[in-house]
């Protein structure tokens, strides 16, 4: 008599041969069929984009769980006159100072020239930023309740890499003297300075240093909070390298679509109406604005990419592209906060506003209309932002037409 153990061994092996039968065929019958991206699962195309880090012609889409799917700015670089004086000033040992209105890009040139310099041990770049409350710990280090933290100055003149001193103004004019014998020796090699230990730290050789902020560091600047005068110790250090930023066309027309840039190129055409005006446009704004945009337009083309809006993940797909935030609703957000009368006048006037689809000049209104109405350049701009194609809805029920 065949006892328990033998009978459970038996039932065993049949059902270890079973699986393995199963697999097989199901790994034949695979190698049979050709599996492209439109047949994988939606959380495997999000899985598989995310892992892709540089772009591909036609047909794929960028990751879809990326809130921010703008690309990065120093992907988009503008090499113009500023960034190569910039750019030479570093090289030959100059300390660089940025200085202009709110948004007009000047930490993110900073970091574009940086990162166009590829030097440092650890990182291209490390950043101070700056306001009254700055402690000596954050720029020369020090102790804290849980050990020594080195500071961003110490860092970048132990490992190499571009200091950058956002909002420089806003430091306190005597915290702002602990720059001043690293901003004398930045050119000269083998120049040390003492840290927070007491430490002397003998100078990377690819120690540079980018200043930014609003005013010009003389005097605080009447539409800026915050600002100090800073010792003028601080101010010659930067001497025959301070430059003004203003609106990079070049650069806001690469970044955004065409429908966002115009209607930013109105609003600031009528804020120049109103002198020493405290709103602007700045580049920052514009990628607020192109953002909602972008969102709203792969909702109106019913691209996968589109995210569900609040309350309506569980919906069937049918109601997966129901509309959020517009760029209607962004760009009054913004028009709302001048005032009721600027508020009238702006909606009211019809020269401001080039059209998307004539050489006439329309009203906010009406290239909002537009903005939404254009997706041929919509798609246009998204395949030259992004290098990609979007397969909207009709594509897709085309081929499953065919099928």
């Amino acid at each position: 008599m065949t006892d328990l153990k033998t009978l459970l061994d038996e039932l065993k092996n049949e059902d270890t041969a079973r699986t393995q039968a199963i697999q097989s065929m199901i790994e034949e019958e695979i190698k049979k069929r050709k599996i492209d991206y439109d047949n994988l699962d939606n959380n495997l195309k999000q899985i598989i984009m995310t892992k892709q880090n540089t772009p591909t012609s036609g047909g794929g889409e960028p990751p879809k769980n990326r809130m921010d799917t703008m690309p990065s700015k120093t992907d988009n670089l503008v090499i113009d006159d500023l960034f190569q004086k910039v750019f030479d000033d570093l090289l030959v040992g100059n300390n660089v100072y940025l200085y202009g209105k709110a948004g007009t890009g000047k930490t993110e040139l900073a970091k574009a020239v940086a990162k166009y310099m590829n030097v440092g041990e650890k990182d291209n770049y490390y950043i101070l930023n700056c306001s009254q409350w700055t402690s000596p710990l954050q720029i020369v280090g020090g102790f804290s309740i849980t050990g020594y933290k080195e500071g961003q100055l110490e860092l970048a003149w132990r490992y190499g890499g571009v200091l950058i001193l956002d909002e420089l103004p806003k430091l306190d004019p005597n915290t702002a003297g602990l720059l001043n014998d690293a901003l004398s020796n930045s050119s000269k090699p083998n120049a040390e300075i003492t840290n927070g230990k007491g430490e002397k730290i003998k100078k990377h050789e690819h120690f540079y240093v980018i200043g930014a902020g609003n005013t010009d560091m003389k005097s605080v600047g009447a539409n800026f909070s915050g600002n100090n005068r800073q010792d003028y110790s601080l101010v010659d250090r930067f001497t025959g390298s301070f430059y003004e930023v203003k609106e990079n066309e070049a650069l806001e027309r690469r970044l955004t679509y065409n429908a966002v840039y115009e209607i930013a190129q109105g609003l600031r055409k009528y804020l120049q109406k109103t002198e020493d005006s405290v709103e602007a446009i700045t580049l920052r704004s514009m990628l607020n604005f192109n953002r909602t945009y972008q969102e709203q337009m792969l909702r109106e083309v019913r691209s996968s990419l589109a995210f569900k809006p609040a309350g309506t993940e569980s919906e069937p797909e049918s109601k997966a592209y129901k509309q959020g935030k517009t760029i209607e609703d962004s760009v009054m957000s913004f028009v709302n906060s001048l005032g009721k009368d600027r508020r009238i006048n702006l909606l009211a006037d019809s020269t401001l506003f080039k059209s998307l689809q004539t050489q006439n000049t329309v009203s906010l209104s009406e290239i909002l209309e537009e903005a939404k109405l254009e997706v041929p350049l919509f798609l246009s701009d998204f395949e030259r932002l992004f290098g990609r194609t979007i397969k909207v809805e009709e594509e897709k029920r085309a081929k499953k037409g065919k099928n």
